[in-house]
Order: structure tokens, then C-alpha cells, then sequence
């Protein structure tokens, strides 16, 4: 890598992983469409990482309409909610 600064560092691994490949995009996207809220969890810890996701999703130039975000978010909740 040959970084200097923790900025180079970070800059970096910005380059090598958040490139807009398909491989990318579908690694997101799983991790997007498999995360589950499991009984006893707290839905603010939930949502921020729901919101997680979608960040990571755009930041490979895949963005997800404000739609299918709260239809995702309610598919995730379990049952008892």
C-alpha cells in the first residue's frame, strides 16, 4: 500500500473495496435483504443498522428507493411485532 498518513490508509481501502463492482453490489445487497431483527433486540439499534446498509449500498452506487427501505425494515421485524 505504501500509505504515509491514516488518511492514505483509509483512502486506500476506500479504493480497494468500495468499488462499484457487481461483486460488491451483490455482497451489499445480501447483507441488505438477510439482516433480521431478532426477538429482544432494540429497533433504534435495528434501524441504525438498517440505515448502515443502505449507506453501504450507496457508496457502491447502488441506491435503494425510500420504498422498498420500509418495506425491507418491516419484512426484517419478527413476527411478535
Amino acid at each position: 500500500m505504501g500509505c504515509e498518513t491514516a488518511s492514505e490508509a483509509w483512502q486506500a481501502l476506500v479504493d480497494q473495496y468500495e468499488q462499484p463492482t457487481m461483486q460488491n453490489i451483490i455482497l451489499r445487497e445480501r447483507k441488505y435483504r438477510d439482516c433480521r431483527m431478532n426477538e429482544g433486540d432494540s429497533m433504534q439499534e435495528h434501524i441504525n443498522k438498517h440505515k448502515m446498509l443502505i449507506q453501504d449500498l450507496a457508496a457502491v452506487g447502488s441506491h435503494v428507493p425510500e420504498e422498498r427501505q420500509v418495506m425491507e425494515l418491516i419484512l426484517s421485524l419478527p413476527p411478535s411485532l
